[in-house]
C-alpha cells in the first residue's frame, strides 16, 4: 500500500501513511496509553491526546505496527490524525465500523 501509494502520489519511498484514528481507539494504538513523543522522548502522562491537526507523532504499539506497517515511521512513530465524533460524524461511525469489523 506504501509503496502504491508513494509512487501515484510522486513521494520519496520511505514515507509512510498518515493514518486517521478514532479517539475512542486511540489508546489501544499508542504506547502507554497515548503518551506522546517529543524530540525523540517519551513525554510524561498517561492519557490519549487528541491530534485532529496532525500535530503529534506518538509512538505506535506492536500490534498497531504488525496490522498495519505502511503508517509507522522509522523510528516506531505514527503522525496520526485523531477524529471525534463532533467533528466528523460520518466518518467517526465509519471508523467506528470498521475497527468494529476488524478488531
Amino acid at each position: 500500500m506504501k509503496s502504491r501509494m508513494n509512487r501515484v502520489k510522486f513521494r520519496e519511498w520511505w514515507r509512510p501513511v498518515a493514518p486517521i484514528v478514532a479517539h475512542e481507539y486511540l489508546s489501544e494504538f499508542c504506547l502507554k496509553n497515548g503518551t506522546w513523543t517529543n524530540d525523540a522522548r517519551e513525554s510524561a502522562g498517561s492519557h490519549a491526546t487528541p491530534s485532529p491537526y496532525m500535530s503529534m507523532a506518538p509512538r505506535v504499539s506492536t500490534e498497531a505496527a504488525r496490522l498495519a506497517p505502511a503508517i509507522v515511521h522509522f523510528d516506531g512513530t505514527a503522525r496520526l490524525q485523531t477524529l471525534a465524533a463532533e467533528d466528523d460524524p460520518w466518518m467517526h461511525s465509519l471508523l467506528l465500523a470498521v475497527g468494529n469489523n476488524k478488531g
